[in-house]
């Protein structure tokens, strides 16, 4: 009798063990996954190719959110993977965000027709019948419907303005 308890008992433990660890090897492979494509981004990065940096970029947003949905769902199970796979889910997060800004900067076309919120370094401004034209301090034209501030967050949708990229604020 009390062998077949600790035999039920062990099977309970062993089962639970085989689903943590089933969650756990998936939640890897999805974070291998995106560490491959983060390293091909490099090697893009130094060949000069920013539309496949973005694709890297969007391979990675969609595996991370598959990631993040595994976890919440399911990957409490196991406390301590939880909170690293959450963790790793935020900190790809931040590298998308990262990258695609520094695409954003070497070729800003590939963001045509995007809606960006950005925070702004202003250089200059100049006055026109549109409103103003604004360089920042990474290179990016806004035109603007006022004068920016340092470090003003603002919103626009990346579009063609007299044959140069820039960003165009609400307002206009």
């Amino acid at each position: 009798m009390v062998i077949v308890k600790a035999r039920s008992k062990l099977a309970a433990v062993a089962t639970i063990l085989s689903i943590m660890g089933l969650i756990t090897f998936s939640l890897f492979i999805l974070e291998e996954a995106m560490q491959t494509i983060m390293f091909g981004t490099w090697a893009a990065q130094d060949a000069g190719d920013w539309s496949l940096v973005m694709i890297g970029c969007a391979s990675n947003r969609k595996i991370n959110k598959i990631l993040k949905i595994v976890n919440y769902s399911v990957g409490w199970i196991q406390p301590f993977a939880f909170v690293a796979y959450k963790s790793y889910g935020e900190a790809m997060d931040f590298y998308i965000e990262s990258l695609e800004r520094k695409v954003l900067r070497r070729e800003p076309a590939l963001f045509l027709g995007r809606k960006l919120t950005l925070t702004v370094q202003p250089v200059n401004h100049k006055k026109t019948a549109d409103g103003y034209l604004v360089k920042t301090k990474t290179g990016l034209l806004v035109l603007s419907p006022a004068i920016l501030k340092a470090n003003e967050e603002i919103t626009g949708i990346i579009t063609s303005y007299k044959a140069t990229v820039a960003l165009v604020t609400k307002g206009l």
